[in-house]
């Protein structure tokens, strides 16, 4: 027994030790970013917390939204203070949280809500969500996020540095075998206020390699985790005398061209309108014109076309602010 013992407790100390060596060393470029003041996730955060500006338009969202929404022409447009606040894989869970952390300090008049279905995959990257609860400080929000949004797995991600970094691992080895890598650049200048900056054109060889816009069947969706929070952050607007308007941003023409119809706008359309909530949905709309070349890959905006998309969205959005 005293052995069997012994073997269990070097186990533990050596999973302990593997473990956050492992987390030493791969959370060192975000410490050095973090020192340096080129983290954009702590640096968003920065921005909600210090209260020096007070923002009265808020764009929550995945990535899609983060390079889809340019608060410069926001702000020209309707004459407002607005940020960007979408951050990679953000899940909707992730999303209630983040908005309840930023209505701490801000009072924010309209919420847009971006909508990505990958974004509500039962299948979680937990290496950005736990990134962003790492900066949460109000009311208990960051062990709201991990525990209540994401129970016994999403702790368990955030004692195991190894399983939150797992898909990092998976590609980094993956890179390592086929003999490339990907720097992504941390210049200041390639965005602002959370808005991501890219003027990447995507060439028409790789539009053309290009597959269908996911679907409902496609996608691994918990329909039943999305209406729950969905309907508490639309709550958590009310309660705050704000405005919800829920995006979805547009994919390359040619990707909708050869998708066999889009279950993912009717599911959405639908429960929007059982919650009396404006549901702008960029693939439908007459204007802008998207263009395959208004994207930097496969679903991305870049800058030409996040500019096109934000003019028409301060127009249809106009009435409400």
């Amino acid at each position: 027994m005293k052995s069997f013992l012994k073997r269990v407790l070097v186990f533990g100390l050596m999973f302990f030790a593997i473990n956050y060596i492992f987390d030493f060393f791969y959370s060192m470029p975000n410490r050095k970013a973090i020192a340096k003041g080129t983290h954009k996730i702590a640096n968003k955060w920065k921005d909600m917390h210090d209260g020096q500006e007070k923002y009265d338009i808020l764009i929550l969202g995945s990535s899609r939204s983060f390079t889809g929404y340019n608060p410069k022409i926001i702000d020209s447009v309707l004459g407002g203070n607005s940020y960007n606040m979408g951050t990679p894989s953000q899940d909707i869970a992730e999303t209630y949280y983040v908005l309840k952390e930023i209505l701490c300090y801000q009072k924010p008049k309209v919420i847009l809500l971006d909508n990505f279905i990958e974004s509500l995959d039962r299948n979680i990257n937990y290496y950005p969500i736990l990134s962003n609860a790492s900066f949460m400080e109000c009311d208990g929000n960051k062990y709201g996020l991990i525990i209540k949004g994401f129970g016994v797995e999403g702790l368990a991600n955030e004692i195991t540095p190894i399983l939150k970094y797992k898909y990092h691992l998976k590609n980094d080895l993956t890179n390592l075998f086929k003999g490339k890598g990907k720097s992504v650049s941390e210049d200041e200048n390639s965005w602002y206020k959370g808005f991501e900056i890219n003027s990447t054109i995507i060439t028409p060889k790789e539009v053309m390699s290009l597959g269908p816009i996911p679907n409902l069947t496609t996608t691994n969706v918990d329909k039943t985790k999305f209406e729950y929070y969905c309907s508490k952050i639309y709550q958590l607007a009310e309660e705050n005398n704000a405005k919800l308007i829920a995006l979805r941003t547009p994919y390359p023409p040619h990707r909708m061209e050869i998708s066999r119809g889009d279950d993912v706008h009717d599911y959405y359309a639908e429960f929007y309108k059982s919650k009396n909530v404006v549901f702008i949905d960029f693939n439908y709309t007459a204007e802008p014109v998207i263009k395959n070349e208004d994207f930097s890959d496969f679903h991305h905006l870049n800058i030409f076309g996040a500019n096109k998309v934000t003019r028409e969205l301060c127009k249809l959005i106009a009435p409400y602010f």
